[in-house]
């Protein structure tokens, strides 16, 4: 019996990975738009009700997908052991400005991905940098919660523009830029500039 609670989440987690990839493979061949559940059901083998029991809709299922590869993503490039430092928020800024690129270069583009990928993506992060930075054990002048999303907003929306633009900026400088922002606050930058005139 004390095996029975592993096997049914084998089972779920094994359910949800064959519609993810029904879902990807019917999105490459046709598009969202096209995709209906019906569509995914059939082809990850399954009945259209064990569809609902995962996800209420093909968007939340877009959602989850988005979710686990942009998670997986801050994993890789700052594991939890490491702190918060300057060179591992460097790494981060510059892995996100790089997979907004790729995606909005590799995809056509459409609202209903585009607004679920920046959501997903920045909430995400937000999760992620507010974990961080309530592991870091520091009597913070602004809520971490503030931080988190400032800093989310600051990140993911500079990724958003960079990767819609198209001129091809530097991701160097750009992560770079954002990085100077985030950890030296305007007041400092502009301290700095009115130093160097």
């Amino acid at each position: 019996m004390a095996t029975r609670p592993k096997t049914i989440d084998r089972r779920v987690k094994r359910t949800r990975q064959v519609l993810q990839q029904a879902f990807m493979d019917l999105k490459a061949e046709k598009g969202f738009t096209a995709i209906s559940v019906q569509e995914i059901a059939d082809r990850a083998n399954i009945h259209r009700g064990t569809f609902y029991t995962h996800f209420p809709d093909k968007y939340a299922l877009l959602d989850a997908i988005l979710q686990e590869r942009f998670r997986t993503l801050l994993a890789r490039q700052l594991p939890s052991e490491e702190p918060l430092s300057r060179e591992n928020l460097h790494q981060l800024i510059y892995a996100v400005l790089t997979y907004f690129q790729r995606v909005y270069h590799r995809c056509h583009p459409l609202r209903i991905i585009d607004s679920s990928l920046e959501r997903t993506a920045q909430q995400e992060l937000f999760n992620f940098l507010l974990m961080r930075l309530k592991q870091e054990q520091k009597e913070w002048r602004v809520p971490p919660e503030m931080i988190a999303r400032v800093m989310s907003w600051t990140i993911c929306g500079a990724a958003v523009q960079l990767s819609k633009e198209d001129e091809t900026a530097s991701l160097a400088q750009t992560t770079h830029d954002i990085l100077s922002i985030v950890m030296e606050g305007v007041d400092n930058l502009a301290l700095m500039r009115h130093q160097h005139r």
